[in-house]
């Protein structure tokens, strides 16, 4: 089979031609979906458009959560998570690219410490292969080291009981979309970087974007490229790039998250934590603290803005400190100096995201050969089999193989 090609800048000439799936998106769910439609159709031509560098430079894919366990999945979801666990945790397995020195999945465990009221216990223990542990039988399981670390993290005292899941864990998001960008273009599909696209019926325009000596943004060349079938995948944007060139109104909603950090080494094998809202997880050095996320998102003027604690401005947005503030008691570890939130936005890692309605991956045809793809809040745990399932519903493919899991 014979390898697409990048078009990495304005430079290299693009022959353009019509296509017969054009994705606008190379983020997680665009590349997937990229590969399984190679993978299932071999002469179809794919061609992906992301608007950045090589995937995972920028947008919410690079601060995504990263976070896999089963709690709290929809009825019949969980055979899907776990395929999607299976890939976290060996990506060469199924997209044929080895890439050694990107990180590996950490199969660290997940726990949720709940409160001492039984309705707390019955409100969140839902799925499969989850335990409900007491507090000292959960910590039981961990090194000294890691037990002492979870000790100044939680005030245990306020802890009745601790949901587990022992296959739970964390990974690089950016890591499993180049290792399905790389197995895309390897399958046949192009990638066009560094692009702009505007969407019309039946085909899309390309506005190829260059850098002046000046460090302005300007587009270089636009092209316009016919397509049989259109895949919006471009996250947050998406549905405001269907309506505002189509005419398709899709009621998604967008927010822009932020990831606060905590600048304490992590103890070596320390599970993923959630408690009142907030869970906190090794990465890049310390910690990452993920807030609790509003599913109906952000209005739609709204601008990124920090907040202020005790009168000094900081960059994490006012609703989060609000969050934070409340979950003092519970969290002594935020009360410290190691908590890091950052003097302006830009300090405080984050990015938009998708809000699906429900909550869940999803795929929809929203006009005769125009789809949306999105992920959201849950791609760590359903959006590659979203992805796999919109490519095989359109390459006319029944089986799935999480039905074999």
């Amino acid at each position: 089979m014979k390898p697409g090609k990048v078009f990495s800048h304005v430079g290299q000439a693009f022959p353009g031609g019509a296509y017969d799936y054009v994705i606008v998106g190379g983020g997680r769910l665009g590349l997937a979906v990229a590969f399984y439609l190679r993978r299932a159709i071999p002469e179809a031509r794919v061609l992906i458009v992301e608007q950045s560098g090589i995937p995972s430079e920028g947008g919410a894919l690079l601060h995504a959560r990263g976070v896999w366990h089963s709690a709290d999945l929809p009825p019949g979801k969980l055979a899907q998570a776990t395929w999607a666990r299976q890939v976290w945790q060996d990506p060469e397995a199924e997209t044929g690219t080895r890439r050694p020195h990107d990180p590996r999945f950490q199969p660290v465990g997940w726990a949720r410490a709940l409160n001492v009221a039984s309705e707390d216990t019955e409100d969140h223990f839902h799925g499969e292969g989850l335990a409900l542990l007491e507090p000292q039988a959960f910590l039981s399981k961990f090194s000294p080291d890691a037990r002492e670390q979870l000790g100044t993290l939680l005030d245990w005292s306020r802890i009745g009981a601790v949901q587990f899941d022992a296959q739970g864990g964390y990974g690089s998001a950016t890591s499993l979309a180049l290792s399905y960008g790389y197995g895309a273009v390897r399958l046949g599909a192009d990638l066009l970087l560094n692009t702009e696209a505007r969407l019309h019926p039946g085909a899309v325009e390309l506005r190829r974007l260059d850098i002046t000596p000046r460090m302005e943004v300007v587009v270089a060349q636009t092209l316009r490229v016919p397509c049989a079938h259109l895949i919006v995948a471009a996250g947050s944007e998406g549905p405001a790039l269907l309506e505002s060139d189509l005419g398709l109104v899709c009621p998604h909603g967008r927010a822009y998250a932020q990831f606060p950090r905590l600048e304490l080494p992590p103890a070596a094998g320390i599970p993923v934590i959630s408690r009142a809202g907030f869970t906190v997880r090794s990465g890049e050095g310390g910690f990452r603290v993920l807030p609790a996320a509003a599913p109906g998102g952000d209005p739609p003027e709204y601008q990124p803005c920090g907040g202020r604690l005790t009168g000094v401005p900081v960059g994490v947005r006012r609703e989060i400190l609000d969050e934070l503030l409340l979950s003092l008691p519970d969290w002594p570890a935020f009360e410290g100096g190691a908590l890091n939130l950052g003097k302006t936005v830009v300090d405080v890692p984050g990015g938009w995201e998708a809000r699906p309605r429900g909550g869940w991956p999803l795929w929809r045809h929203v006009a005769d050969n125009v789809t949306l793809l999105l992920g959201g809040l849950e791609s760590d745990r359903l959006g590659l089999p979203t992805a796999l399932d919109l490519a095989y519903e359109l390459a006319g493919i029944a089986g799935r193989p999480w039905h074999d899991v």
